[in-house]
């Protein structure tokens, strides 16, 4: 039949321009393809797809990404990506990958690449599909920021606090409080004042005058960092448990975390209360119908899903429900 024609049917002269022309229809400078997972989770509103392109460095030279293409997918896995390039940025004597993320709306990683994918950006086969794997809610980490603002935790001897970098400001939380400050010119490092107040940094390093107080060894301490991007100020205690994946966080005197449900399901409430007892530490916050209780006791605890011994064993309450896992205080 004329309109059935099979492969045998057609000699191999007349398949070579076909099969030309199917690689040729993806123009210089992109890469293509589909990412996809295989879990049946749906991805809640506000989640986007990212996927990079790679050179890798040579020996211990850390790779470098080249181009990144970041949407909004619709409906569900997988999701079609079409990641342009410029194709003098290919260089020879390099080798490149491709991978893909996926993340939620405040930023949180939920499926990666479990590892790059290798290609020749300038050759035929440009047409690359990503499987993502799940990343346990113990290991989710936030995707570095796209735009000029960082959130930092700095460790003051025992005084600790959070900024917030902008553009031309930075934000100061405070035990007392939020202060905006403003660049102003320095010699040397970055300078913001606003009022009797003064923060100055440079590199790691920084020092705060607040109401006559001078904070000069000042340095930022990346393990009191807040993972939540919309909390800045620092975290006080961090437990993480599985079966299911849950991660829990403290700040002291003003909030309390939980997640779990691989990310699905968040709790944040207010002004936890800590109650000491011999050998342990209970912490407790309710609003609404919600209600979380964390007593943390001092005994080594083994994290079932990394090779790591926690100082500290945890058991958690929320709703009626009991999670297990271990912690630590981040302290100074």
């Amino acid at each position: 039949m004329p309109d059935s024609l099979t492969s045998e049917s057609v000699p191999d002269t007349e398949q070579e321009p076909v099969q030309k022309s199917m690689q040729e229809t993806l123009p210089a400078g992109v890469v293509s393809g589909q990412v996809s997972y295989r879990e049946r989770i749906a991805l809640l509103p506000g989640a986007f797809v990212r996927v990079v392109l790679i050179r890798e460095g040579e020996k211990a030279e850390p790779p470098v990404e080249i181009a990144e293409q970041i949407f909004h997918p619709l409906g569900q896995v997988p999701f079609t990506y079409h990641l342009k390039f410029k194709p003098e940025d290919i260089r020879s004597g390099f080798r490149y990958a491709i991978k893909g993320q996926i993340f939620s709306g405040d930023e949180r990683l939920l499926f990666a690449s479990k590892t790059p994918v290798a290609l020749e950006p300038l050759g035929p086969n440009r047409e690359i599909n990503l499987p993502l794997i799940r990343v346990p809610v113990t290991q989710q980490s936030h995707m570095k920021p796209m735009t000029a603002a960082v959130s930092r935790v700095f460790q003051c001897g025992d005084f600790a606090f959070g900024t917030r970098t902008g553009i031309g400001e930075i934000a100061l939380y405070l035990p007392d409080g939020v202060l905006v400050l403003s660049q102003v010119r320095s010699a040397s490092g970055v300078r913001y004042e606003e009022g009797d107040t003064l923060f100055w940094m440079k590199g790691e390093r920084a020092m705060l005058s607040h109401k006559s107080t001078l904070y000069s060894q000042c340095v930022h301490n990346t393990a009191r960092d807040a993972r939540d991007p919309h909390e800045r100020r620092p975290v006080d205690f961090r437990a993480v448990g599985q079966e299911p994946p849950w991660l829990l966080e403290v700040v002291s005197q003003h909030n309390l975390n939980l997640i779990t449900e691989y990310g699905q399901k968040r709790v944040q409430l207010p002004e936890p209360k800590v109650i000491y007892k011999p050998g342990s530490v209970t912490y407790r916050a309710m609003s609404g119908a919600d209600r979380v209780s964390a007593t943390v006791r001092s005994s080594a605890c083994q994290d079932s899903m990394a090779d790591k011994i926690w100082p500290q064993s945890v058991s958690v309450w929320w709703n009626g429900r009991r999670y297990q896992g271990c912690g630590e205080f981040l302290q100074p």
